[in-house]
Formats: C-alpha cells, structure tokens, sequence
C-alpha cells in the first residue's frame, strides 16, 4: 500500500513561481484596458493565500501535462531541428572561438578590437577577425573576472597556425 505524505512547502515552487510571473507579465503588457486588467489581477493568487492554494489554482487553471506534451515538446523539437538545420551549413574551425570585445589600446598603436583564439583551454588574442595572420596576446581577467587581451605580445598567427615566441 502506498501512503500519500502532503507536502508543505515554505515558499512557491519555482515552477509555480515561473506560472504566476509570466500571468503577471502577460496581463501588465498585453491587456491595455486598466479595468480588466485590475480584474485580472484580483482574480491572481497574489495576496492573502496559502502556497498549496497558489499551487491548487494554476493545477486547475491549466493542464500542465497536455501543454507539456502538445505544445512545449514540439516547440523543442523544432528549435533543435532548426539549430541541426543552422549548424550544419556552418563550417567548424577547430579550436578557435571569435569573441569580440572592447577596443583596447596596444603599445603605441591605436585602439583595436580584440578576437579570442583558444589553443586547448589557453585564451589568446589577436586583432585579426579571421584568425589567420597577425600577432597573439596573452589574455588577462579585468576588473570584472572577464579574460581580456594583456599588451603582451606571445607569438604570431601565420595562416591560421600559432607560432610562439620563446
């Protein structure tokens, strides 16, 4: 025999939580008429209610199971054939990740925007947007934890091959 155990619970589920925000969300940005949506709001668990009658609510409101089945693993599905489609026609370099970030001034050069180029898990930059030719700088953490090229330059991008100096 299985015994059902009730459930307490100290604050809204997120899952709960996630229902009732996009509610509010949706009734703040799509209902332009201020009565309705003061209605609206009124009829929310929002105040005064306990956290099971919150959850029995959105449990009666809406079938979580069919949405789930019907509409959000479709919509995956198709997202992930669209990313499959994307992806394909895209070629792969091996290794290197462009990322641009803020200009920064190199020696006694003019301010240039910076691209990433890993080799394994080591961050290098180089202000070439192929990553083919042009010099490699080391790679920092700025103030705020993010890598960011140094001024120090380690090596050189020749066809898009790393040669380091020593």
């Amino acid at each position: 025999m299985i015994a059902h155990v009730k459930t307490t619970y100290k604050t809204l589920p997120k899952f709960y939580q996630g229902m009732l925000y996009s509610t509010v969300n949706f009734i703040d940005k799509h209902i332009t008429d201020p009565v309705q949506k003061k209605e609206l709001y009124a009829k929310l668990p929002i105040h005064d209610v306990t956290i099971e009658e919150q959850i029995l609510y959105f449990d009666s409101h809406c079938d979580l199971r069919k949405t789930e089945q019907e509409i959000y693993k479709k919509l995956k599905q198709e997202y992930k054939a669209n990313q499959k489609a994307t992806t394909g026609k895209k070629e792969k370099k091996k290794k290197k990740n462009p990322v641009e970030t803020n200009p920064v001034e190199l020696e006694d050069h003019e301010p240039e925007i910076m691209y990433l180029y890993k080799i394994n898990t080591e961050r290098y930059w180089t202000p070439d947007d192929d990553l083919q030719n042009g010099p490699l700088y080391s790679s920092v953490k700025d103030q705020d934890g993010d890598p960011s090229p140094s001024s120090f330059q380690v090596g050189r991008l020749e066809n898009g091959i790393a040669i380091m100096e020593s």
